[in-house]
């Protein structure tokens, strides 16, 4: 049986540095948390024992309101392990750079990833831990819970990924969205291929970590900012709606990956100064059947 792999990775880069200024806005500037998720490294492996070795580069690039752009460069390593049963394992460092220190965010999760026909499943819980320039870090959180169904007819994947994060606050976010490939085999070879995978998805959260780095001042203007606008605070909703791409080369056990990812916060999350978030990664992959 032909099963789907998706090697998400995700990074979150977040400057939660509040300057309350006067004015009916807020200006705070947060760098955040579009829980950027690469579905973009896909794999089609026979439903084996699997150990998949993961790593690249990526660079995120966030523009503001004020037209404000910061750069987040990072190098990551994942360690993926999938079994028959469904057990599986994920390990994720990455090294954050630009930081006023040295700053690795680093992920264990462990659960049920497994595929029934034209549908997978993926269960796991995960521990979170981050070290360094602590205005690199996004959510502060330590533990989190996935939960993902996907649907694939054909060289469709339409999808819904929630998660689960618990720290200073309990936070949520679901993705909703639908992605294609497109396969061009013997490029260099009779088994190569190339696969391009076009995605959009939608991206809903709820907004209780707005307030995890601010002291209470700030917090009550930002408050009575979003009130004066006409958006409701403490609710679960729209955080943006993203469009990504990725072109994949894959000979044998080896596949190299370049991808890009572009977001649109909603109106909501403008207002805070989050704006047009562009993610690039470089991803190699090493597919090791046991």
């Amino acid at each position: 049986m032909i099963r789907r792999l998706l090697v998400s990775f995700f990074i979150c880069a977040s400057v939660l540095q509040a300057t309350a200024q006067g004015g009916d806005y807020v200006d705070t500037v947060y760098t955040v948390v579009d829980s950027v998720e690469f579905e973009a490294d896909t794999v089609y492996i026979e439903d084996s024992r699997m150990i998949i070795l993961n790593a690249g580069f990526m660079n995120q690039k966030s523009r503001f309101v004020t037209d404000t752009i910061s750069t987040n460069p990072a190098l990551f390593f994942n360690f993926f392990y999938n079994g028959k049963s469904g057990f599986a394992a994920q390990l994720s460092v990455s090294r954050i750079f630009r930081g006023s220190e040295p700053t690795y965010d680093t992920q264990l999760k462990i659960g049920y990833e497994k595929s029934f026909g034209r549908f997978d499943v993926s269960l796991l819980g995960g521990l979170h831990r981050f070290k360094g320039d602590e205005l690199l870090e996004g959510i502060n959180y330590k533990y989190s819970a996935d939960a993902g169904l996907a649907f694939n007819p054909g060289t469709f994947s339409l999808y819904a990924d929630y998660t689960f994060m618990s720290g200073k606050s309990n936070n949520s976010f679901l993705n909703i969205g639908v992605s294609k490939y497109f396969d061009i085999e013997g490029i260099f070879k009779d088994d190569d291929v190339i696969t391009i995978e076009p995605n959009i998805y939608m991206v809903f959260a709820s907004d209780y970590w707005i307030f995890d780095d601010v002291n209470n001042q700030i917090e009550h203007r930002v408050r009575r900012s979003i009130s004066r606008k006409g958006y409701t605070e403490n609710v679960f909703s729209l955080f943006s709606t993203d469009m990504g791409a990725s072109v994949s080369y894959t000979n044998n056990n080896f596949m190299a990956t370049a991808s890009v990812l572009s977001s649109f916060t909603s109106n909501k999350y403008k207002h805070l100064r989050i704006e047009n978030q562009t993610s690039y990664m470089l991803s190699f992959i090493y597919m090791i059947e046991l």
